[in-house]
């Protein structure tokens, strides 16, 4: 049974869509598979598939730098989506929010340190959100995603 609120906005990284060895990838050639969790099972249950109507990358992704900067997008898909048991909203403070010390998870399907390639099941990690001072003392070379402007 799906929840009534339907939403056709995603936010994502931008390399999923322009990384530092392609061109970008162009709206009409990428889709979004949203309640999928193995990412080998083409038939999983409960999942649904929406075109991608455009992108918009953050105006400071450089592919070709070495840091992450900017390195988030948002995606408009062709379709609403609803909410279900699989199909879930994630939770994003408000500005006014204070997100120092809240626990979150960090979840997806990317490379570990000790591999060449992508994971095909979600791993997640639960950490402890930071100020900026502290993220920035604790490690300068840690990525920004967004902008320093």
């Amino acid at each position: 049974m799906g929840y009534s609120y339907l939403i056709n906005i995603q936010l994502l990284a931008a390399h999923c869509f322009h990384d530092k060895y392609s061109s970008p990838t162009p709206d009409d050639n990428v889709y979004a598979i949203l309640g999928r969790f193995d990412l080998l099972n083409n038939a999983e249950i409960g999942s649904v598939r929406r075109d991608v109507a455009r992108s918009i990358l953050h105006p400071d992704w450089q592919p070709i730098s070495a840091s992450f900067d900017g390195d988030i997008a948002i995606i408009l898909l062709n379709l609403e989506i609803t909410f279900n048991d699989l199909i879930q909203p994630i939770c994003m403070p408000t500005s006014t929010t204070n997100a120092i010390n809240v626990k979150g998870i960090v979840a997806g399907y990317g490379l570990t340190s000790n591999s060449t390639n992508h994971e095909t099941k979600p791993r997640y990690t639960e950490i402890s959100s930071i100020d900026h001072g502290t993220c920035l003392y604790t490690d300068p070379n840690l990525a920004f995603v967004g902008s320093l402007r």
